[in-house]
């Protein structure tokens, strides 16, 4: 099956979280959403930021007294780039998608955009195919390990799964 004939990959709206899903700190509604504010809350630069701007990417549209300053969907564009390059995509593959949801964007813009996302979901969800794998035998790494340890060693050192211990 094609990935555009497969949609059951794709998480619905109401479980997208787009920015403040890491716990990180949240800015208050009626902050400035200023270049330096941005940066801090979503934990990237300033210069990530204006590199994010010359690729059209994002914009500081808006004025807060003398300084332009970003609206909230930039915010969740950045928060989203940023999860994306964690798991292993680059800007590159990302700003065509990013553009193309742009009210200004053409028509065929918005069409490779489409292709360029269904790609990237495949190629996605073979790497996380892969991590379930390695994932599972890890695990069987840790309980063979385990089993090697007295009783006492082995129930009092580990770190249990998925903990900040165990990373």
């Amino acid at each position: 099956m094609t990935p555009e004939q497969d949609d059951s990959n794709i998480p619905d709206n109401d479980n997208v979280v787009l920015f403040g899903d890491r716990g990180e700190t949240v800015m208050p509604e009626d902050a400035p959403l200023s270049i330096g504010n941005v940066a801090r809350m979503l934990g990237v630069s300033r210069l990530r930021l204006w590199s994010y701007e010359i690729r059209g990417l994002i914009s500081r549209r808006r004025s807060f007294g003398a300084s332009p300053v970003y609206r909230w969907e930039d915010c969740a564009r950045v928060a989203f780039i940023v999860k994306a390059r964690e798991v292993g995509l680059s800007v590159r593959e990302l700003a065509p998608v990013i553009k193309a949801s742009d009210s200004a964007a053409s028509v065929e813009a918005v069409k490779q955009a489409r292709w360029t996302c269904l790609w990237l979901i495949e190629r996605l969800d073979r790497r996380r195919q892969t991590l379930r794998h390695v994932l599972a035998e890890m695990k069987l790494f840790h309980d063979r390990l385990s089993e090697r340890l007295p009783d006492a060693d082995a129930a009092g050192t580990a770190a249990p799964y998925g903990s900040p211990e165990s990373d």
